[in-house]
């Protein structure tokens, strides 16, 4: 017979204590989701808020929260990292000050394989805890709880943070004078594109029509794509 009971009377003060605030935690956890810290419209927003950048930091936002939307973590996949991409892209943006949306191409198409690298970062450093992860589980196993691994956890974190901090600082020094490079040699090249965020945000909507899963809207965007091509071919 199941001993599990709800409280009466008779039931000690802290069986009653316990189940109340067991019952408080659990409408904090669901009163709370910080699923969308990690996003990319997050880390626009404040870098447009940091910056005034307003028009550029949310543009590229958007363009990075479509483009990928048909990939997630699932299992063991580890899909491109967005927000590495959307931070490298601010962080041009801010320091070089650009305006408009040819500008910001530049950096975003090299933030495209950064998202690539950033994926393959997460991976490596997923492997390397193999060990840590041996240790944890011989630790459980044990179940002593003055034993625990705290340095081993710290020591997790700190490696984290000093490589995936390290690989972007790098990456934004490399985007970052590439791209002042371009603007400098080639500024005609820059200003001779007719480019605007609708642009690009429509290419960005194949990866929100990807995530549909549905094979008739993949038979209407090839459909689109083949009737515009038809029409620019006409015009021009």
């Amino acid at each position: 017979m199941d001993n599990c009971h709800a409280p009466t009377i008779g039931d000690p003060p802290d069986s009653a204590r316990g189940q109340f605030f067991f019952g408080l935690i659990t409408q904090f956890r669901t009163a709370l989701n910080t699923g969308f810290l990690d996003r990319p419209l997050t880390i626009g927003i404040i870098a447009a808020a940091v910056s005034g950048q307003w028009p550029q930091c949310l543009g590229a936002a958007v363009f990075f929260e479509l483009v990928w939307l048909d990939l997630f973590p699932a299992g063991t996949f580890i899909p491109p990292q967005r927000i590495f991409s959307t931070a490298l892209v601010c962080s041009v943006i801010i320091v070089l000050d650009l305006n408009t949306t040819a500008e910001v191409v530049i950096p975003l198409l090299c933030a495209l394989p950064a998202a690539g690298l950033g994926m393959h970062i997460e991976k490596r450093l997923r492997m390397g805890q193999s060990e840590s992860h041996t240790r944890l589980e011989t630790w459980a196993a044990r179940a002593e709880p003055r034993d625990f691994p705290t340095s081993m956890i710290w020591a997790g974190l700190a490696h984290k943070a000093a490589w995936e901090s390290g690989v972007f600082l790098g990456a934004a020094l490399l985007v970052t004078g590439f791209t002042s490079g371009v603007l400098i040699l080639h500024p005609s090249l820059v200003s001779g594109w007719p480019l605007s965020w609708p642009h690009l945000w429509s290419l960005a909507l194949i990866g929100a029509v990807l995530s549909v899963r549905i094979r008739r809207a993949y038979e209407l965007l090839v459909a689109g794509i083949c009737v515009c091509t038809l029409l620019i071919g006409v015009l021009l």
